[in-house]
C-alpha cells in the first residue's frame, strides 16, 4: 500500500527516493485545480504554469512519479501521462535512472500543443481512487475507447471492398427514374429473409423489410405503434438508444425488473396489468448491456404473457448477431405479435447501415406506412449490400472471423479480470463489470477516464433513477490485444480501490 499524505509537502517515499526541494524549500507538489478534463492534462498545465512563474527553474528534478502520485492521491499512471505530455511540449527532459528535469533554455513554440482549457469552478471535482494494491501500469497516450463497438477483424476493409463495388454496380442497374419500394426490392427482402435463418426464423420475404440499420427499424416500430404519452415496457436496464427514442417520441418507458436470466416474468405480468401498456421492447439474447441470456422456458412465459395482455413485442436481436447457438426466438413462439429486428452491424461492420425487420402482415403494413411518411423509401444500396454478402458467402466468412477473434479477446479479458464480478460471453462485443459498494457507476467511469480508458456507466442504460453499480466495457474497442489486457488489468485494479473525491491539493 502506498503511504498517504494530507499536507502539501509530504515526506519522501523511501522506495522511490526523495524528491528535490524547489527554491521554496520543500518538495514540489502542484495544486491541481478542479477541471472537467483528465488530471494528467491538469498536471502538465501545472508544470507549465510553475515554469512560467519561476517556481520550477531550469534543471530542477521533478518528484518521482510514484511519490507524487501518493502525494496527490492519484495513480502513478496519471502522473506518468502528465510528465509525458510535458515532455512533448518541450517543458521537461527524461533521463533513465535519474528522473525528469525541467529543460534549460527556450522551447520551440511551433511544436508545443495547446494547453488544456482553463478549469471550470462550477464543475465538481474529479473522482480519485485511493490505492490498495499495485499501481496500474501507465497506458498509451491516446485514450483506449472501450465504450462502443468496433469490428476487431483484421483486413475487414479488404474483405468488404468487393461487396461495396458489386453493390454499387447492381444499384446502377436498378430503375433510377422512380422511387424504390418502401420495404425494399424483392431480391433484397429475400436476402433479408435468408439472413434471418441464422437466428432460427423461417419468415417469407413478404413479411420482411430492409431498413438502414437496427436503430432505424426500432424507431419505425415505436413510431408506428405508439402515441405520445403511451407506456412502453422494457427491461429496467436497456439499450440507451431506446431511451432516447422514447424521449423523442414522448413515450413513458417503464422498466421491468430483471434477474440473472433477464426480464422477470412475474414483474412483467404485474406491470402489464398496472400500466395497460401495449408494447414491450425486449432483448432476450445477449442483452445489451447486461449480456444476460433468457432461457427457453422464460421466453415461452413472456410469449404467453404477451398474449394474455395483448402486448406487441419488439424483439431486438442486434447485440446477439454473432451468437451461434441460441434458444428459439420469441418471434418464433409468438409470430402473430412479434416484430423481430436484426442487423449485421455487430458481427460484420457497423458502417454497412443495414437492418432487417420481420413482422406479421398487419404490423408490417403500419410500419411501412410510417417509413413512407418519413423516408419515402429506403435507399436500395443497403439492400444490395446485404444481398451480395449473403449470396457470395462474404457474410459467413466475416462472421466466422469475427467469432474467432472475439474468443481470443474475451479470453484476454477473462484473464485480466480474474477475481472480479462480471457478466460476459465470447459472442458479445462487451461485458458488464459489476462494481463493489464503494463505487457508483459514474464515479468509476470518471476514474477510468483519468487512466485513459473510456467505459459506459450503468446510468446511461437505466430506466429511471436507480442505476446498478456496473459499467459496460467493450471487448473490441480501439485497442490492440496488449492494450486490451492492460486496460482490463487497470479496470480490475480500480475496482479494488477505495473511492474518494479530490477537489484541490493544498
Amino acid at each position: 500500500m502506498l503511504p498517504k499524505s494530507d499536507h502539501r509537502h509530504p515526506q519522501p517515499d523511501a522506495v522511490d527516493g526523495g524528491p528535490e526541494a524547489h527554491p521554496g524549500g520543500a518538495p514540489w507538489v502542484p495544486a491541481l485545480e478542479r477541471t472537467d478534463g483528465p488530471l494528467y492534462l491538469a498536471l502538465a498545465a501545472a508544470i507549465e504554469s510553475a515554469i512560467a512563474s519561476g517556481e520550477l527553474p531550469p534543471g530542477f528534478r521533478l518528484p518521482p512519479q510514484r511519490w507524487l502520485a501518493n502525494a496527490l492521491g492519484i495513480t502513478a499512471g496519471t502522473v506518468n501521462r502528465g510528465y509525458a505530455i510535458a515532455r512533448e511540449r518541450g517543458l521537461v527532459t527524461g533521463e533513465v535512472g535519474r528522473g525528469t528535469f525541467i529543460r534549460d533554455g527556450e522551447r520551440s513554440i511551433a511544436t508545443v500543443p495547446p494547453s488544456p482549457a482553463p478549469p471550470n469552478p462550477a464543475l465538481p471535482g474529479p473522482v480519485m481512487a485511493e490505492p490498495h494494491g499495485p499501481v496500474p501500469e501507465p497506458m498509451a497516450m491516446r485514450p483506449v475507447d472501450l465504450s462502443c463497438f468496433r469490428s476487431p477483424v483484421v483486413g475487414l476493409d479488404g474483405l468488404l471492398a468487393p461487396v461495396f463495388t458489386e453493390a454499387a454496380a447492381r444499384v446502377a442497374r436498378l430503375p433510377l427514374h422512380r422511387y424504390p419500394p418502401v420495404a425494399g426490392y424483392r431480391p433484397h427482402r429475400e436476402a433479408a429473409a435468408r439472413w434471418l435463418r441464422r437466428f432460427g426464423l423461417e419468415v417469407p420475404a413478404e413479411r420482411v423489410m430492409v431498413t438502414t440499420g437496427a436503430q432505424h427499424a426500432t424507431f419505425l416500430a415505436l413510431k408506428a405503434l405508439t402515441n405520445p404519452g403511451d407506456a412502453v415496457l422494457t427491461e429496467a436496464v436497456t439499450y440507451s438508444g431506446v431511451k432516447t427514442m422514447a424521449e423523442l417520441l414522448g413515450l413513458r418507458l417503464v422498466g421491468v425488473p430483471m434477474d440473472g436470466e433477464g426480464m422477470d416474468p412475474a414483474a412483467l405480468e404485474r406491470l402489464a396489468g398496472e400500466t395497460r401498456a401495449r408494447l414491450l421492447v425486449i432483448q432476450p439474447s445477449l442483452h445489451n448491456p447486461t449480456v444476460q441470456r433468457m432461457p427457453p422456458e422464460r421466453r415461452q412465459r413472456v410469449a404467453a404473457t404477451a398474449r394474455a395482455f395483448d402486448l406487441t413485442l419488439v424483439e431486438d436481436d442486434t447485440a446477439a448477431a454473432a451468437l451461434a447457438e441460441r434458444p428459439p426466438a420469441i418471434a418464433a413462439l409468438a409470430p402473430e405479435r412479434t416484430i423481430f429486428i436484426a442487423s449485421p452491424a455487430k458481427c460484420i461492420s457497423p458502417a454497412l447501415r443495414v437492418g432487417v425487420l420481420a413482422a406479421p402482415p398487419d404490423l408490417l403494413e403500419r410500419i411501412e406506412d410510417t417509413a413512407h411518411l418519413g423516408d419515402l423509401a429506403i435507399p436500395p444500396f443497403a439492400g444490395e449490400l446485404l444481398s451480395v454478402m449473403v449470396e457470395d458467402g462474404t457474410a459467413d466468412r466475416v462472421v466466422a472471423a469475427y467469432r474467432t477473434v472475439m474468443v481470443e479477446r474475451y479470453a484476454i479479458a477473462e484473464a485480466a479480470l480474474r477475481g472480479q464480478s462480471y457478466s460476459g460471453h465470447p459472442a458479445a462485443f462487451h461485458l458488464w463489470l459489476h462494481l463493489p459498494e464503494s463505487w457508483t457507476a459514474r464515479d468509476f467511469a470518471a476514474a477510468a477516464r483519468e487512466e485513459g480508458i473510456l467505459v459506459v456507466p450503468a446510468d446511461n442504460f437505466a430506466v429511471g433513477d436507480a442505476a446498478p453499480r456496473a459499467v459496460r466495457v467493450s471487448v473490441n474497442g480501439n485497442a490492440t490485444a496488449d492494450e486490451l489486457r492492460r486496460s482490463m488489468e487497470t479496470l480490475a485494479q480500480l475496482a479494488g480501490m477505495r473511492r474518494r473525491r479530490l477537489f484541490t491539493v493544498v
